[in-house]
């Protein structure tokens, strides 16, 4: 591991530290002590002049009693060779001066004098006068404040030495062993399985913890890079693995967000999408299909309820003129994110147009007549019984012709059976023409034919004879066969109605069956109406 080299070394900076700490709290205290100390000095001087006065009062008294100027002038002589006094006075109750010394008025203007009463020697409530004494304030102070000093700065140095022991202290057994483990710890490489190696005198403090703590650490990391490299080899190639079946799938992989935009897909999606336009990211996936807007609600509705996974067939745009492509697609909801949180989904799709084709043509041949491609008798009742139904609902009428060619038989054994083919293929578009999209064409069988429709029930009858009257004039229209003949075929049209001929579709049937033998029986190229029943 490599640290940069620390600008401020951490001993020099826990010793400044601590003078910082240790001088403001030295110049707090020295500050206080010296005002302490100068207040202790100045009240002791007044003390010991207190005492002064008190040992030369009572012969001051006898001086002031017998009057004798000689005796209180030595008395003020002995207190003024001590220097705290400044002045000092014997006088009498009328404050006559009996002896006096240093007493001018001017100068000790506004000088605080100590005054102490004299009394009678023989009489104590007899007040003969008063000693007064005036200190010196200027030596006491000065005395004082050098005391004070002199204390104030030998704490200053107690204060200096202490700081520097403790700093001393704090180097030796903090931050050298610290600065120690920083360039041992600085030395380890990560994944070589190496220790620091334990200090000198300091197993057992917290140091030695510290260093145990920190080699369990390199331990745990040890152990941590070793597993990480494992996985990140085992992930590196299961990467190269997914990567390889994502890009050769032949299946079209991609992902998209929640707004549809594709995140990411494989070379065989693009190839399906679009054999034109490239496939870029952030494209949106609803518009490579020919439903965009449906797909778009239902990849919103995918998202909010509770399905996982939904299986469908989509059909995609064409990719050119006339063609179609149908693909299966699985969608599945993701839980993650790319960049941000977000729901997800993966789109799974192959190529499923052969299959589809080949199931619509299967489906197409199931429900049509090979021949005339109309829908054949099977899948023809099935439909007439839904008319019917739906008819019956809407409480409208039904009408079902029943439709057989005349003179198909001899055009069989005169042109052959490719020519009656064509005969029917003719007839059966024609049919559908008149008809119109609304009607159900069905081929009954052989040359039969069932045509049913749904009017309103205003003069239905008169509406479907219009209608079989226009379909026997365009069935009579000549037929021009491959060989260049024409041939001529007519019908017979028998036409039953719901409700009026019935409620059911066989009697219907059954109806429209009969009227037909009728045209046939009279004379064939014909429409007729069963009788109500």
């Amino acid at each position: 591991m490599n640290f940069r080299t620390p600008s401020n070394k951490l001993y020099v900076v826990v010793a400044l530290a601590i003078a910082l700490v240790a001088t403001f709290f030295a110049i707090i205290a020295s500050s206080y002590f010296y005002l302490d100390v100068a207040a202790r000095e100045k009240q002791s001087a007044n003390n010991l002049i207190a005492q002064l006065a008190l040992t030369v009062k009572k012969t001051a008294e006898v001086a002031s009693y017998v009057n004798n100027t000689e005796l209180a002038n030595e008395i003020v002589d002995g207190l003024i060779a001590n220097d705290l006094v400044a002045a000092a006075a014997i006088r009498n109750v009328k404050g006559e001066a009996l002896a006096s010394q240093g007493m001018d008025h001017d100068a000790l203007n506004g000088i605080k004098v100590a005054r102490f009463a004299l009394f009678n020697p023989f009489f104590d409530d007899e007040q003969l006068g008063h000693l007064d004494i005036i200190p010196d304030n200027g030596f006491i102070k000065d005395k004082a404040e050098a005391v004070a000093m002199r204390q104030a700065i030998l704490l200053l140095l107690y204060t200096g030495l202490v700081v520097l022991a403790v700093s001393y202290l704090v180097h030796r057994m903090l931050t050298a062993p610290l600065a120690l483990l920083t360039q041992e710890f600085g030395r380890i490489t990560p994944g070589q399985n190496q220790h620091i190696t334990a200090l000198k005198h300091h197993h057992q403090d917290e140091i030695g913890s510290l260093v145990a703590g920190i080699n369990q650490l390199l331990d745990s990391l040890n152990t941590s890079i070793v597993e990480e490299r494992r996985l990140r080899q085992k992930t590196e190639l299961l990467e190269q693995k997914f990567r390889l079946i994502f890009e050769a799938a032949s299946a079209g992989i991609c992902l998209i967000d929640e707004k549809n935009l594709l995140l990411v897909f494989n070379p065989a999606f693009a190839a399906l999408v679009s054999a034109e336009d490239e496939v870029k990211e952030q494209d949106d996936l609803t518009k490579a299909f020919e439903d965009q807007h449906e797909i778009a609600i239902f990849l919103e509705q995918l998202r909010e309820n509770e399905l996982d996974t939904v299986a469908m067939d989509l059909k995609l745009k064409r990719h050119e003129a006339g063609s179609s492509r149908w693909v299966h697609c699985l969608f599945s909801k993701l839980s993650g994110s790319i960049g941000q949180e977000q729901m997800m989904i993966e789109v799974l799709m192959y190529d499923v147009t052969e299959r589809t084709r080949e199931e619509s043509m299967t489906r197409f041949e199931a429900d049509h007549d090979a021949l005339t491609h109309l829908k054949n008798r099977r899948s023809g009742e099935r439909l007439l019984q839904e008319m019917l139904v739906a008819v019956q609902s809407r409480r409208q009428v039904m009408v079902l012709m029943l439709i057989d060619l005349d003179e198909f038989k001899p055009v069989n054994d005169k042109f052959g059976h490719d020519a009656g083919d064509i005969v029917l293929v003719e007839v059966s578009q024609r049919m559908a023409m008149i008809a119109g999209p609304d009607a159900l064409c069905i081929r009954w069988g052989g040359d039969e034919f069932v045509l049913a429709y749904e009017l309103e029930d205003i003069n239905p009858h008169i509406l479907a004879s219009a209608l079989a009257k226009e379909l026997l004039a365009v069935i009579a229209l000549p037929i021009h066969l491959d060989n260049g003949d024409k041939c001529q075929v007519g019908a017979s049209i028998g036409m039953a109605m719901y409700p009026y001929n019935g409620l059911e579709l066989p009697r219907l049937l059954d109806a429209a069956d009969m009227a037909m033998y009728q045209v046939k029986g009279s004379g064939k190229q014909n429409y007729a109406f069963v009788s109500k029943s």
